[in-house]
């Protein structure tokens, strides 16, 4: 399995995160498979993409967040406020008031004025209930073990677990390849099959 990271080859990964951009990071590693986990409001799921044709990746239905627009429209609102206003404002919220004052006045990039500004500038995350997330956990968990330790998944096993706490119900269904994937997993998988 360390040859495997060394030569940049997965087999198997696991994700569990929370961004979109993240997940087109996870993708962009291509394992054989990946095992994810989520959670929106009241839903908890578990996902299996499994590197083959008709399959949709961890990239398909979570194209990258757009950050930029928001990030220009706080700087402009941060350069907007009087300096006892911008200290006010990131103070209230734990920010370096030096930082960000400095990345305003001079832009660097890298800089830890400018992490913060993004940071300030992303979206709050969403609601998830412990319950909801200890779910997609579980959910996450039996895929794992059907998969790794029983037996692999037949060509007809679904590839996404719902279980909807707010209908009371849970559902297997497959899930389709987005053609406009931002990885081109139906291109790519196209173009090695060749």
């Amino acid at each position: 399995m360390a040859a495997e990271a060394d030569n940049g080859a997965y087999g198997v990964l696991v994700s569990c995160v929370d961004r979109a951009n993240s997940r087109q990071q996870v993708q962009s590693l291509w394992p054989q498979i990946i095992f994810g986990g989520s959670t929106l409001g009241l839903v908890a799921r578990a996902d299996v993409y499994r590197d083959r044709a008709g399959d949709a990746c961890l990239a398909c239905h979570n194209p990258s967040e757009r950050d930029g627009d928001r990030i220009w429209a706080l700087r402009e609102q941060l350069r907007g406020m009087s300096t006892e206003a911008l200290a006010a404002f990131l103070l209230g919220r734990g920010f370096d008031v030096e930082a960000v004052a400095e990345e305003l006045a001079r832009p660097r990039c890298g800089s830890d004025g400018e992490k913060a500004i993004s940071d300030l500038a992303r979206p709050p995350p969403e609601f998830s209930a412990g319950l909801i997330s200890l779910a997609a956990g579980l959910l996450l968990a039996a895929n794992l073990l059907r998969e790794l330790a029983l037996a692999p998944a037949s060509p007809q096993q679904k590839n996404l677990i719902v279980l909807s706490f707010l209908k009371g119900e849970m559902e297997q269904t497959n899930l389709a390849v987005d053609e406009a994937c931002e990885q081109g997993c139906a291109a790519r998988r196209a173009g090695r099959a060749s």
